[in-house]
């Protein structure tokens, strides 16, 4: 898969692994998708920072095509490399403590698209409630999460600050918790 020259990308779909990413409703716009996305929507970028999803992959010899864009950082191009995955394996971030790969995602996408006007984040319930469920949940099993949308949130803020001259849609149900994430932020309320 060619990626579009992110220089030329004027809107953008995050789209995470949380119940809500249902809503996910576009036919256009780059689609940028995290893990091992069940949604059936074709993703222009995978990103993936956890090595318990590349031991997944090998255990269950999950592949993505050959030519599949992943977003990921040394370390997981590395691990997936040694363990032959296929894929583009492209390590364009950099590990910052309690950011997630949609946070690393966003960043890097806005740091790298000059022309991008509209980020739309969908399935992402960590910022709006205090459910941490991911649709990987029955891939990668996990111990109890610790309340990590309490760091998440504050991280979502300090990227979202970072360019305020792209405008922030999350896309949500009725919000169970408000939070303030910025001046250039804005929630879309969506009906079922």
């Amino acid at each position: 898969m060619i990626v579009p020259k992110l220089n030329s990308i004027m809107q953008i779909h995050m789209i995470g692994n949380g119940a809500s990413n249902k809503l996910f409703q576009s036919p256009y716009g780059f689609k940028i998708m995290c893990n091992i996305p069940k949604l059936p929507v074709p993703a222009d970028v995978i990103s993936i920072i956890d090595q318990k999803v590349l031991l997944y992959q090998q255990q269950e010899k999950f592949q993505f095509k050959h030519n599949q864009v992943i977003w990921c950082t040394p370390q997981i191009q590395q691990v997936a490399e040694k363990k032959q995955l296929l894929g583009d394996w492209q390590p364009v971030y950099q590990h910052q403590h309690r950011y997630n790969s949609g946070h690393l995602a966003v960043q890097h996408a806005c740091r790298t698209s000059p022309n991008l006007k509209i980020v739309h984040l969908w399935g992402m319930d960590s910022m709006f409630s205090s459910d941490l469920t991911s649709q990987m949940d029955d891939r990668v099993k996990r111990p109890q999460r610790p309340p990590l949308n309490r760091e998440w949130r504050p991280n979502w803020k300090t990227v979202f600050a970072q360019f305020l001259q792209i405008q922030f849609l999350i896309h949500i149900h009725t919000p169970i918790e408000d939070y303030n994430y910025g001046q250039n932020v804005k929630k879309i309320i969506h009906q079922d």
